[in-house]
This record gives C-alpha cells, sequence and structure tokens, in this order.
C-alpha cells in the first residue's frame, strides 16, 4: 500500500492481517499509545499478489491536543528475513541431527576398540601370563630349558603385532577425520 493510502485511515493495514494476528498486534499497538513509547511488532500480512508475507512495523506516537493519538512510523516487507530466519532454524536442527550423530559414531568407535583391545591384547597377556606361570614351576624343578621361552617370546610378538595393527587402524581414521 502507498503511504497515501494509510496516512489518513490505518484500516486498510488492519484488513490484510490474518484475524490470528489481530488481538496480539492490537495489544501492543495500544500499549504503545497508553505509555507514549515507540512501537515496533512483525507479523504476517495478506498480500494481494504474492499471498502471505511478513512486515514490520515501527512508529512513534504523538498525543495531540484533542486526546488521539498520531503515529509517524513505516511498515516494510521483511520475508526474505523470515525465511533467513526459518532457514537459519532447520540448518541449526540439522547441525544438532549431525553433531548427535558424529557423537554416537565416535562413541562406537571407542567402544569398537576398547572390546578389540580387551578381546586381543587381553588374550595375549592372559597366555603370556600363564606361560610364565608355568616357566616359573619349570624353573624352580629345574626343568626349564631355553626352548621353554620360544612360546612366551611368539605371544609377546603376537601381542605386539596386534597392538601396531589397532595403532595403525586408528591413525589410518584419524588422518581421515582429520583431512575431512
Amino acid at each position: 500500500l502507498p503511504p497515501s493510502a494509510v496516512a489518513d485511515d490505518a484500516s486498510l493495514v488492519w484488513a490484510r492481517i490474518p484475524p490470528d494476528d489481530i488481538p496480539r498486534l492490537n495489544e501492543s499497538v495500544q500499549q504503545s499509545a497508553r505509555r507514549l513509547t515507540p512501537w515496533q511488532d512483525q507479523w504476517r500480512a495478506l498480500h494481494p499478489a504474492r499471498g502471505p508475507v511478513w512486515v514490520e512495523g515501527r512508529s512513534v506516537p504523538e498525543r495531540q491536543a484533542d486526546g488521539g493519538t498520531v503515529w509517524y512510523g513505516f511498515i516494510h516487507d521483511i520475508t526474505h528475513l523470515k525465511q533467513l530466519e526459518s532457514a537459519a532454524r532447520e540448518n541449526e536442527v540439522r547441525f544438532r541431527d549431525l553433531s548427535l550423530r558424529l557423537q554416537t559414531a565416535i562413541e562406537d568407535e571407542r567402544t569398537r576398540i576398547a572390546r578389540e583391545l580387551h578381546d586381543e591384547l587381553g588374550a595375549h597377556m592372559t597366555r603370556i601370563r600363564m606361560d610364565a606361570s608355568w616357566l616359573r614351576r619349570r624353573a624352580r624343578t629345574g626343568a626349564a630349558e631355553s626352548g621353554d621361552f620360544d612360546e612366551i617370546e611368539r605371544d609377546i610378538d603376537a601381542a605386539i603385532e596386534s597392538l601396531r595393527r589397532i595403532a595403525t587402524a586408528l591413525d589410518r581414521k584419524s588422518t581421515r577425520l582429520n583431512s575431512s
């Protein structure tokens, strides 16, 4: 609407406001008039060519000698701003979802690594402990031979190899995450 169309009669503006928005908007205008404070609000309007749009109004009230109030201000289209705000909220939701999925993936990977460390290295360490106990018993009786150490050395080598393999896999995954 051109300013001249609403300068003396704001009913043209009010006629384009959806009924659901009128009570809240009316209350904000009345509050500004009572307090003679600057008014600012946002609402939906029905544009004759574009359909529903968002607008923002800003004005300053001035009390007249007859007790009436005159408003000096403007109304402008903020539909694009509302669309950007909506897109930002949607992106925030997507970011939170992605962050949650990433955190879940990290926790799953930590669990998998802990399980692999426990299972593989635990098994090797148990065998080494059993071999060491067996060797200690043989050493006490004087029956230990140099060949008895071969099994322990193989278990130690297997444990070291498992540790290297797990560390290498972790390093590759860390490198992939850092380069993404």
